[in-house]
């Protein structure tokens, strides 16, 4: 009878949540609603009556309700799951910022992304699972890396102090963890994939001959690991929240790291954005708290779910096979008929590379448009180059199904 008496406490508390109202921090009531589910889940009981079992039920249903009101993807981990949330495509390259399409460094990506409730792999997490928010993505991308001179015919043509050509395509999966309240967010990425492979090759081929109307890049069979050899990748990013006093205008920070087979790194993340954790999730799917959004017009939609973020990432590299060669060699080569012929690669790289981000995005309807501007310092001493940042940026587009 106690346990009965509790749980109709709970759903009088949720039902009576302004399910529909703006909510920046989840109220104390929502959290205890959640500790109280996770602890009924969880219990060792078995002698749960038909009352119990649909009362959990109808206070699981109010729950989903509330998070379908205040944002997107995130859910709560016993609400039914879906099989397909969203789809995201974004495109990396340097010829999106209008005036500097140099090609090279970091020239150019693409990925594709299927949002998922599945794929939870809870093996690999460490926490209670309970206590968050969750939701998948898995993607395949890749990544493009060249010098200055594209036209390389031999292994003479390259210069020993510029970098060389690297390329990094991938299989993967992320998992997405939101803290009740929306104070904590991480990010987990777990790719899978070859370093030297021939998809950015044949990529940028496609782009300069149909789109830019570049010349042809013929340095190719110089790649880093041409062919392709194996790389794992892990990245990680934690982020805490901290909203500004009578402003909508919140201050995220926290710290990225990466181990693997392309980079190792770690550093610190700073945010400065019109929009909080729950409001935008990290594939830039924007959430409406308006319950007539759809109906107003389109520019009101505009103007509610419009977004921006100022973005400081700098990281301190200790190892980066785009420059320095596969890792287990420091060195890479090719093969000209029966002879080693061996490709130049960076030794000396800087070990602090600052980047720095604008976003600008809107959402309307059930799609989410973004345009990132990067600026990132040298990798290496490029002095040669006469120029001081790099410059790329990203168009990116989600659509919530």
């Amino acid at each position: 009878m106690k346990q009965h008496y509790l749980i109709a406490i709970i759903l009088v508390f949720v039902m009576n949540m302004n399910v529909f109202g703006q909510v920046n921090k989840l109220p104390d009531r929502v959290t205890n609603t959640h500790y109280t589910l996770s602890d009924y889940y969880e219990s060792s009981l078995t002698n749960r009556t038909q009352l119990s079992k649909d009362s959990i039920k109808r206070a699981t249903k109010y729950l989903k309700q509330f998070y379908d009101s205040v944002t997107e993807y995130y859910r709560y981990f016993k609400t039914k799951k879906k099989v397909l949330k969203g789809v995201r495509v974004y495109a990396d390259n340097d010829a999106f910022t209008f005036f500097d399409n140099r090609d090279h460094e970091y020239t150019g990506g693409m990925r594709i992304e299927f949002i998922t409730d599945y794929v939870g792999l809870k093996l690999l997490s460490f926490r209670r699972e309970h206590r968050f928010l969750t939701y998948q993505a898995v993607f395949f991308g890749f990544e493009l890396y060249t010098p200055d001179v594209l036209d390389v015919r031999n292994v003479g043509d390259l210069n020993p102090n510029d970098r060389p050509f690297a390329s990094f395509q991938y299989i993967g999966r992320s998992r997405n963890i939101l803290k009740y309240d929306g104070s904590y967010r991480s990010t987990g990425e777990l790719k899978f994939g070859v370093i030297g492979g021939e998809v950015s090759r044949n990529f940028q081929r496609i782009i300069h001959r149909d789109i830019t109307d570049s010349p042809n890049n013929n340095g190719w069979d110089f790649q880093i690991a041409n062919g392709g050899r194996l790389a794992i990748q892990y990245d990680n990013s934690h982020e805490w929240q901290f909203k500004m006093q009578k402003k909508n205008i919140y201050f995220h920070y926290g710290f990225q790291y990466g181990v693997g087979w392309a980079k190792n790194y770690v550093g610190p993340m700073f945010t400065i954005t019109n929009k909080s954790f729950f409001e935008r999730n990290p594939h830039n799917a924007i959430n409406s708290t308006n319950r007539y959004f759809g109906s107003q017009k389109w520019w009101d939609q505009v103007k509610q779910t419009a977004f921006f973020a100022i973005q400081l990432k700098p990281e301190f590299v200790f190892y980066n096979s785009m420059l320095q060669g596969y890792p287990t060699t420091n060195e890479d080569f090719v093969f000209d008929g029966n002879t080693r012929v061996t490709i130049p690669v960076i030794k000396d790289i800087y070990p602090v590379v600052g980047k720095f981000s604008l976003s600008v995005g809107f959402r309307n309807y059930n799609s989410n448009l973004l345009f990132e501007y990067y600026f990132q310092t040298p990798e290496y001493d490029y002095s040669f180059k006469n120029k001081f940042l790099h410059k790329y940026a990203r168009i990116s587009f989600t659509m919530n199904i």
